[in-house]
């Protein structure tokens, strides 16, 4: 693996890729493989428990022809990563050997692999009692998590109506006060009852948004401008140092972002004011039917058609605008939507308490007159206990991990995968399937594979930013940074980088586990980057970084944060409405990792007030504020020292991204992720990211009877597939066509037993800094009709197979013997070596575990213009359209 990259010399710095390379020397030695053969790299998709089994089957193949040891480094994510911890573990114990590995694993019985079947639904494998179990757990942490938000919420309310209250009963206010009352009572209309809260936005709308918006437009006088800038250069050097027209652009750029300052706290005001009227009104209502029940959720539900009555309208609006006979809405608006009715009722509750206990319970209109609020000791204790528990709250930021459905599912995915490799469940088999017991997690300095053998795990997470992103792409298209953990250290984004630092030494395993469970803390050393780069691991002195304390975590629970697919936020595809809905509900996988940087550093953007004033919230209500942040998708990246960890999928799905950091010579993929119409759309997203990112241009093989040709002008043409593949491959390495279904019927009747007509696509990498070439084997789970009996007869009775959805997590024996079985499969197709030698030069085969010989073709000399424009015309005329990943 080279070095740098000279394009972008910090995607891969020079220090570490030594310290890999150092691994990957040693773990050759221990599996006796030379070290001079070319890296090989695998990468395992995403994809749940489908991608596991897949993976295991294709690694039992592989483990029969001897051919693990030839692996060098192993990229994750999600489900890839289930069956890569478990392979990694079974490295990582003690007297393991790759020739132990690799028996275990071609044996189809051995205990381990057993212990995988057994526990094909591994969210549940007991059955019933497991399902009460998490139903239990899932209310408890609903429970509390709604417990401390509902505090948080009724306290603001609260103290709103507590101030109204004290003005209200209040000598040098009360007159003036119940007077303000009486008129928004006296105006009130027949659906609702304005709040005098309404007045609130006024105070920043004329303070703030009127004057700056005014002032802008003067900003375009020049010769005001020009008196101005020097004015303020009596007081400020760098005014001085200004022309008018950059004193005019900073003023320009200070006035819009008050504006904007401005006119977030009007509409926040105003939405406060908004939710107390509902809540007085519907409260009133309440209090005239004899505060009954029925009369309350009338109430409250009469509120709320209020605030949906004015949705309605626009959205009818919007329709015959459109002029659509069938107006389909969304999923994501169908989502808010209902996140926005729940929340509503939420908020609308609370404000119904603080009204009652402001007016003691009383009537509003006893029939003559209009009482204001009167609200005595109640009101005050209910605000000061809430006020208090929220404080209470905030300073147990475990609470936001421990709250989510992370935990459970890192103790069963660690049970279940990491677990099948724990001698202590070998020999003591009375230990229950469900729980976690000693040896099942791994710290992560003992979960070593490479030192015996195995190859180096890298697993992959998404880092969630929706906020404070460095570029646009960033903030408003990616909404995430790749991070990768390995054995060396850490990568987050392409160009921050940290090395671990040597842990203290420990008697055992387990006393190193007990030594991270206490202190949960793990020293890096941050890699320097170029001055004026940001680095996202590391405090405001990039040049030179400081050692930093990061939280550490275990080996299954990183794997469990690389599975978090369903959770608030998802990268790329995080959604305002589904966060807060998955957030009401719970329905939380992703993880708050401290990673002990302070928020403000070096090479993020300038803070506004608002960003401030966020910051100073985060500091004082931690817990609440992360959980808002989940809640609207309001994650900030590396710009905050908690950053929001979920699937590494929502980043990029195969796994292959690190390993074109590394500029890999040969990778080998398995694409499990769901794709049933075979679109490749997460092939697709890797391409773009790659020629993105690392300046690499990921090209697919074609036939030469296709009749494809190179671009005009390329300089190093595409080979054909003819040319490179042992031609009795050729029938299972093809092009992205093969893969469309086919049905099993020439009539196409038969659509329950759709065929594909190859199992794998080879790619050439091209890396374009440096002219440098590597190869991408793209395997994916199909059928050819040539597969098992009981294989083939799943697919009839399931459709969807081997593409099924990834929420189904849930295999029975059938189910998961058919993922594995055609694993097995596929991997024996490609990788067993060819019985005859070919005479034609094509003799590249997977089974060689090393690139295609043709790895740097000659260039071919540029051509004049007039021919390269008739050799594009002849192009587009004789060449088929060309295959796009995505529709």
């Amino acid at each position: 693996m080279p070095e740098t990259s000279p394009q972008n010399p910090s995607a891969y710095p020079a220090g570490f890729a030594a310290a890999e390379r150092a691994l990957i020397a040693e773990r050759r030695r221990r599996a006796r493989v030379s070290t001079d053969a070319p890296v090989v790299g695998v990468a395992l998709s995403g994809g749940g428990i489908r991608s596991a089994t897949f993976c295991l089957g294709l690694f039992q193949s592989l483990a029969r022809l001897n051919l693990i040891r030839r692996i060098d480094v192993m990229s994750t994510v999600s489900g890839g990563g289930y069956f890569g911890s478990f392979l990694g573990a079974a490295f990582s114990r003690d007297g393991s050997t790759v020739d132990s590995v690799e028996r275990e694993l071609a044996d189809n019985h051995s205990w381990s692999v057993n212990w995988l079947r057994e526990n094909g639904r591994f969210l549940s494998p007991n059955g019933a009692g497991d399902n009460w179990l998490a139903a239990a757990v899932a209310l408890r942490n609903w429970t509390a998590l709604h417990i401390v938000v509902l505090t948080f919420l009724f306290f603001l309310l609260g103290f709103g109506a507590l101030i109204r209250t004290d003005l209200s009963v209040s000598s040098p206010t009360q007159s003036g006060w119940i007077a303000v009352e009486h008129f928004f009572w006296d105006r009130q209309g027949d659906l609702l009852w304005w709040s005098p809260w309404l007045v609130l936005p006024l105070i920043p709308f004329l303070l703030v948004m009127v004057p700056t918006g005014t002032v802008y437009w003067a900003t375009q006088f020049c010769s005001l401008m020009a008196v101005v800038r020097r004015l303020a250069g009596t007081v400020s050097r760098a005014c001085r140092t200004m022309s008018d027209a950059q004193f005019a652009n900073r003023a320009q750029a200070a006035l819009t972002h008050g504006f904007v300052v401005g006119l977030a706290s009007t509409v926040a005001l105003l939405g406060f004011g908004v939710i107390d009227s509902l809540g007085q009104t519907a409260y009133a209502r309440w209090s005239q039917q004899g505060f009954e029940f029925p009369s309350l959720w009338t109430a409250l539900t009469g509120a709320g058609a209020v605030a949906f009555g004015f949705g309605s309208r626009i959205a009818l609006y919007v329709e015959r605008l459109l002029g659509a006979r069938r107006f389909r809405i969304p999923f994501n608006v169908v989502a808010l939507l209902l996140a926005f009715a729940w929340s509503l009722l939420i908020v609308l509750a609370l404000s119904v308490l603080a009204c009652g206990l402001a007016w003691e319970w009383q009537l509003v209109w006893d029939g003559r007159s209009f009482q204001p609020m009167s609200g005595g000791w109640p009101l005050t204790l209910a605000v000061a206990i809430c006020f208090a528990a929220s404080w209470f709250f905030s300073r147990s930021f475990g609470f936001v991990n421990l709250s989510s459905l992370q935990q459970t599912y890192a103790a069963r995915l660690a049970r279940a995968y990491l677990g099948a490799t724990n001698p202590l469940r070998q020999r003591h088999a009375n230990h229950a399937m469900t729980e976690l017991i000693p040896g099942d997690d791994l710290a992560l300095d003992d979960y070593a594979p490479h030192q015996r053998g195995g190859p180096l795990h890298l697993v992959n997470v998404t880092v969630n930013e929706t906020l404070s992103g460095k570029t646009q792409i960033e903030r408003r298209d990616r909404k995430g940074l790749a991070m990768a953990v390995g054995p060396c250290g850490l990568s987050v984004g392409t160009g921050s980088h940290a090395l671990w630092v040597e842990s203290p030494a420990h008697t055992s395993a387990l006393d190193r586990l007990q030594a991270l469970w206490e202190s949960r803390r793990r020293t890096i050393a941050p890699v320097p980057v170029p001055a004026g780069e940001f680095h996202a691991l590391c405090d405001p002195t990039p040049d030179s970084p400081e050692p930093q304390q990061i939280e550490a975590l275990a080996v299954g629970r990183w794997v469990a944060i690389s599975g978090a697919a369903f959770t608030t936020g998802t990268g790329a595809s995080t959604d305002l409405g589904l966060s807060l809905l998955l957030g009401l509900a719970n329905v939380r996988l992703g993880y708050w990792w401290d990673s002990g940087i302070t928020a403000g550093r070096c090479g993020t953007q300038r803070p506004n007030f608002l960003e401030l004033g966020s910051r100073l919230l985060s500091r004082l209500l931690p817990v609440q504020t992360c959980l808002m942040n989940e809640f609207f998708a309001r994650f900030h990246g590396p710009a905050r020292r908690h950053w929001y960890l979920s699937d590494g999928g929502h980043f990029e799905n195969t796994g292959c991204y690190e390993l074109i950091r590394r500029r890999v010579p040969l990778i080998i993929c398995s694409d499990g992720g769901q794709d049933p119409d075979y679109r490749f759309c997460d092939f697709a997203n890797l391409v773009r990211k790659a020629r993105t990112d690392f300046c690499a241009e990921i090209q697919v093989l074609r036939r030469a009877a296709d009749g494809w040709t190179d671009d005009p002008g390329v300089q190093f043409p595409l080979p054909k597939l003819e040319q490179i593949v042992h031609p009795s491959l050729l029938d299972v390495i093809g092009v992205p066509e093969d893969f469309a279904p086919l049905s099993a019927e020439p009539d196409g009747r038969d659509r329950a037993a759709s065929r594909s007509r190859c199992h794998a696509l080879l790619a050439r990498i091209h890396y374009l800094d440096t002219n440098e070439f590597a190869w991408l084997l793209l395997i994916k789970p199909g059928l050819m009709g040539d597969e098992a009996t009981d294989v083939g007869a799943y697919q009839q009775t399931h459709p969807l197979f081997p593409q099924e959805p990834t929420t189904d997590q849930y295999f029975d024996e059938a189910q998961w013997e058919s993922y594995r079985k055609l694993g097995e499969h596929i991997g024996v197709e490609l990788f067993t070596p060819p019985a005859v030698t070919d005479s034609s030069g094509a003799t590249w085969t997977p089974s060689s575990m090393a690139p295609p010989a043709a790895a740097s073709p000659a260039p071919r000399p540029a051509a004049p213009l007039a021919e390269l424009m008739a050799q594009a015309l002849a192009a587009r005329a004789s060449s088929p359209v060309p295959f796009e990943p995505m529709d």
